[in-house]
């Protein structure tokens, strides 16, 4: 049986790069604990990307994710609550960073 595969979402935007990645790179960890597949938009949108283009790669890759995982600052991300919105639209799990800790 595969493992379920999870949409990291968390505030990005005005957020200083290192601080991001630190932020993504725990909510990997609490993952691969919890032996889930992960999606890290960090690795995934290159750095310099407009709005537009991030979440063009991100709304893509939260279709095929079984669940999309909201890290505790995601209330303050446009940018999440548009993946959350998709999320729901398209049937996926939710979980709270809160829930697999």
């Amino acid at each position: 049986m595969r493992s379920m595969k999870v949409f990291i979402s968390g505030k990005v935007t005005g957020v200083p790069r290192e601080k991001a990645l630190e932020k993504f790179k725990r909510a990997e960890m609490l993952l691969m604990k919890n032996t889930f597949d992960y999606v890290n938009p960090m690795e995934l949108v290159p750095e310099g990307a407009t709005n537009s283009e991030a979440m063009a790669l991100c709304l893509s890759e939260v279709c095929k994710c079984d669940a999309l995982l909201l890290l505790s600052d995601a209330k303050f991300s446009e940018g999440s609550k548009i993946e959350e919105m998709t999320a729901k639209y398209c049937g996926k799990q939710i979980f709270n960073e809160d829930d697999l800790i």
